[in-house]
């Protein structure tokens, strides 16, 4: 029966939204070809660290839009089959929940409480304000999904179709940090104060910086998305038992989806809760810590592409440093590696690398973190930002960066190459 008001739902549905991340649903591909859906737009938030298909299918008439980036979704651009909107987080949540936007909605849900309600699980972040203008609403019950705190659940009996579906979620195990990750994160780790509200991402840096906290107390999480790191801060009593772990997404091990199951200690909110500004700007001391991909001598920040090539998206970058800027006592924190791996592009460079995507202006860059010290450049003049910056690029880049800076201010300054000293003193940043 569920079968047959699935395929009555998707065979003539335009526009479908699939959930992703964590709560994937494996073989949805093959069950949406059985149920007949072609001409239509599947739309998710792919991540790369779980997701590894692409939904697309051109014999079908299938394309996919996507706010991340994953190798599959790359390979189908190429093709013409994805349409890739590289928006900040808070723009496609509101994007995403415009009424009569999708035809049906197909999300992986923990089955009904004892009042019929479904718990959005592990990705809570866009799905509550989505569900609530759905046409349609396709449900697969898992019993695997843990039923999470913090969001508004959907009642059982609205579901236009449940399916059940026993199906472990995904697992990511964290991977250690290099040598590199490990300097960064020392650097970040003494610029947060204990009783910090602190939001940091996943990833090999990410996941250096919640190591190197262990140390620290009273702090409070407040972030996108959260891996099995947040169990470890939890063992090392950094953090403040009193305020919930708040978090959009869970993306980990069983461990961390058992953990997150308890609804006194984490609570997985919508979009509209974790990257509102209001609520990042309101927190005090809001220390928000991001790696990116590039740096230029002007301060401006690329966390999307080097070296000619995107590599990533804005996602909630933009909002988490507007908030913390405003926050009392708050910081914006940016990460990058500034000696380039082997054959790879410098994360200092005197401007963004083509396609020149800045993610975030140098008018909002405040501390800047790599492997070489930590450069505070709020406040600073162009030139003193420039030095300050350069003075954290790696040793043996510094003589060529300050050449290359003198002749850039040549040429925005009347086109006439600079031989003044650049400006020295007060307010400059040193290596650590």
């Amino acid at each position: 029966m569920a079968g047959a008001k699935l395929n009555g739902l998707l065979s003539g549905a335009r526009e479908i939204y699939v959930s992703a991340c964590a709560a994937e649903i494996m073989d949805l591909p093959e069950r949406l070809v059985q149920a007949g859906a072609r001409d239509a737009v599947l739309t998710g938030l792919f991540s790369p660290m779980v997701n590894h298909r692409s939904y697309a299918d051109a014999a079908r008439g299938l394309s996919v839009r996507t706010f991340l980036l994953t190798r599959p979704l790359k390979a189908d651009m190429a093709r013409g089959l994805v349409e890739f909107c590289p928006w900040r987080y808070s723009m496609i949540d509101r994007w995403l929940s415009a009424p009569g936007r999708f035809d049906v909605v197909i999300a992986m849900l923990s089955p009904p409480d004892a009042k019929g309600m479904c718990s959005f699980g592990v990705q809570a972040d866009f799905h509550p304000s989505l569900f609530a203008s759905a046409r349609h609403v396709i449900g697969f019950i898992n019993p695997n999904m843990p039923a999470t705190a913090g969001h508004a659940r959907i009642p059982y009996r609205a579901l236009a179709a449940a399916i059940d579906y026993d199906v472990p979620l995904p697992q990511v195990p964290v991977r250690g940090g290099d040598a590199v990750s490990v300097a960064i994160a020392r650097n970040i780790a003494g610029l947060v104060p204990d009783g910090a509200t602190v939001q940091v991402g996943t990833g090999q840096l990410p996941s250096e910086v919640l190591a190197q906290l262990a140390g620290h107390r009273h702090l409070r999480i407040h972030t996108g998305v959260v891996d099995d790191n947040i169990l470890t801060l939890e063992r090392s009593g950094a953090l403040d038992r009193d305020a919930p772990i708040v978090t959009g997404t869970a993306i980990g091990t069983r461990a961390l989806y058992d953990a997150v199951a308890d609804t006194r200690r984490f609570a997985l909110k919508s979009v509209v809760d974790t990257h509102a500004y209001a609520n990042i700007a309101g927190a005090q001391r809001f220390n928000a810590i991001n790696s990116v991909l590039q740096v230029d001598l002007l301060g401006q920040i690329s966390g999307e592409a080097i070296g000619g090539r995107i590599a990533a998206t804005p996602g909630g970058l933009p909002d988490f440093v507007r908030g913390a800027q405003d926050s009392p006592d708050g910081q914006s924190i940016i990460a990058v590696r500034a000696k380039g791996e082997a054959g790879r592009h410098d994360g200092i460079a005197p401007l963004i690398d083509n396609p020149a995507i800045v993610t975030i202006g140098a008018v909002d860059a405040h501390l800047i973190v790599t492997e070489f010290g930590v450069a505070d450049v709020r406040g600073l003049s162009m030139d003193r930002r420039a030095q300050a910056i350069i003075a954290i690029a790696p040793p043996e880049s510094r003589d060529r960066l300050e050449e290359q800076w003198r002749a850039m201010r040549g040429r925005l300054f009347g086109g006439v190459r600079s031989a003044a000293p650049l400006p020295n003193g007060a307010g400059m940043a040193a290596p650590l």
